[in-house]
């Protein structure tokens, strides 16, 4: 009262009662569970309500885990158990040290299992990604063999067939130079056919210009026997004569 104590009020609280209302409550994996210490290394949090009060110092590994750093794992054995934990000091003023431990068998398992089903994951993962490039390259290489058919085709005289170019890469660039060959080779034969026919026509026309010329050869060598006959018998005439 006006600077004067006239009282104390105190509230006991029994620190055990007071935390296992949310540190029992916390799950650590099946056999992981949290402790705490006090600044003497006292159990004052447990689930086993046995060892409360009991000191940690005095347990085989204790000490061990007491002068253990900061969030260090810790590997012990208790009941013939391996064990693993962790140390986190909750408070520097107060000293309270909070404590969590786990079986060990606990965490390998579920990292067992997680191996082989990473490992699971990697061999369906490369078998899926050999067959998605497997398929790629497949489609891919039924263009060359497409191409490979129609040079074959080219070789026996056949211009008739082309190949498609659905893409862009170097397979693609060997299917449009082929097309592209293809058509220049179609024109080339084109313009020799012309030629052909050009040909043919004109030896046509010379086989009538020469059959003709034989023709007035015929008709001049006739013409040119009834001369000589004519001048035979005016000679034969002038001698009578």
């Amino acid at each position: 009262d006006q600077g004067k104590v006239i009282g104390v009020l105190g509230f006991p609280i029994m620190v055990f009662k007071f935390t296992k209302q949310f540190l029992n409550k916390v799950s650590i994996g099946k056999t992981g569970y949290s402790f705490l210490l006090d600044k003497d290394a006292k159990i004052i949090n447990h689930p086993d309500s046995k060892v409360l009060l009991a000191d940690f110092k005095t347990l085989p590994f204790g000490e061990k885990i007491l002068q253990s750093e900061k969030d260090q794992p810790t590997f012990y054995n208790y009941n013939n158990t391996n064990k693993i934990l962790t140390k986190e000091i909750a408070s520097n003023s107060v000293g309270i040290i909070s404590l969590a431990t786990i079986n060990l068998s606990d965490i390998e398992l579920p990292a067992f299992k997680t191996s082989l089903f990473m490992v699971a994951l990697i061999v369906f993962g490369a078998v899926f990604s050999g067959f998605l490039v497997y398929v790629i390259f497949a489609k891919k290489l039924q263009y060359l063999v497409k191409n490979s058919e129609i040079v074959e085709a080219m070789s026996k005289g056949n211009i008739t067939q082309k190949t498609s170019t659905p893409t862009f890469d170097e397979i693609g660039l060997i299917s449009i130079s082929l097309n592209s060959f293809i058509d220049k080779l179609r024109s080339i034969v084109d313009n020799n056919q012309k030629v052909s026919n050009e040909m043919a026509n004109s030896a046509t026309n010379l086989s009538k210009s020469i059959s003709s010329i034989s023709e007035n050869s015929q008709s001049e060598a006739s013409t040119a026997e009834q001369i000589s006959a004519a001048i035979e018998e005016i000679t034969s005439s002038a001698e009578n004569v």
